[in-house]
């Protein structure tokens, strides 16, 4: 070891390792000192802070600890969460604004009508399918789905053609854009228009894309838009619909 580093003195020589002991002693033989730990009585008259200051702390202004509960209002949903669930029967929206011209065109027994939430098991989805890739949709989320959209009135019109059975048999939706232009008008944009394929061979898609342009003029749309294709083109052309400009897609998730 180097010789100027001094080794450390035993323990009991080091200063005031005696003493530390015998003031521990002290302390806990003190009578006095077990009144440290004594239980007091609140003071009635002491002063109490106010519970509002106590709440301002914890970011809660509205919250009343005097009481034992909160008045702080419920946050609001969101918009995929449902609280309570309409009529099943209940239209997503006015009947009134159906196309009843249109309805009149269609074969005999057959209605159009809005969605309802009841047509989960009335053949909506396997219409759909007709289309394109729709998945599993478990009923709750069918229910969550057709809240939210009810919830989005005067945006979202989706229409059905029912048989005489109230089986869905037809199926298109108008989606309202709201837009700065043109004095802040709205466009429709026609969308998922799908027939089953039993069906086919009655004209129910025109008839559902002539009443989702109706209901388009109706809500106070503009212009309508929709997506065609070469091989539709005369199709949505019967309807009053013309080329314009080339519609094109980015599809950002893999069906």
């Amino acid at each position: 070891m180097d010789s100027t580093i001094s080794a450390l003195p035993p323990i009991s020589d080091r200063p005031n390792h005696a003493r530390k002991p015998s003031k521990i002693v002290r302390a806990i033989t003190n009578p006095s000192f077990g009144r440290l730990f004594e239980y007091k009585e609140p003071d009635p008259n002491a002063k109490r802070i106010d519970d509002s200051k106590v709440a301002a702390l914890f970011g809660a202004p509205n919250l009343d600890l005097s009481k034992g509960t909160t008045n702080i209002p419920p946050s609001t949903p969101a918009l995929g969460t449902v609280e309570t669930l309409s009529d099943p029967n209940e239209p997503l929206f006015d009947p009134e604004l159906v196309s009843v011209e249109v309805e009149a065109k269609l074969p005999e027994g057959y209605r159009l009508r809005p969605l309802e939430r009841a047509d989960y098991d009335r053949g909506f989805l396997m219409v759909q399918s007709c289309l394109s890739s729709v998945g599993h949709v478990s009923e709750a989320k069918w229910n969550e789905r057709v809240e939210w959209l009810r919830r989005m009135k005067d945006t979202y019109y989706v229409l059905c053609v029912v048989d005489d059975q109230n089986t869905v048999v037809c199926t298109g939706t108008l989606m309202v854009e709201r837009k700065f232009l043109h004095g802040m008008g709205s466009v429709g944009h026609v969308q998922d228009i799908a027939v089953a394929k039993n069906q086919h061979g009655k004209n129910l898609g025109f008839r559902m894309l002539t009443a989702l342009d109706f209901l388009a003029k109706t809500v106070g749309c503009y212009k309508t838009i929709v997506a065609s294709s070469e091989a539709n083109e005369a199709f949505h052309a019967q309807a009053g619909f013309r080329r314009k400009g080339l519609d094109m897609a980015h599809h950002l998730v893999r069906d």
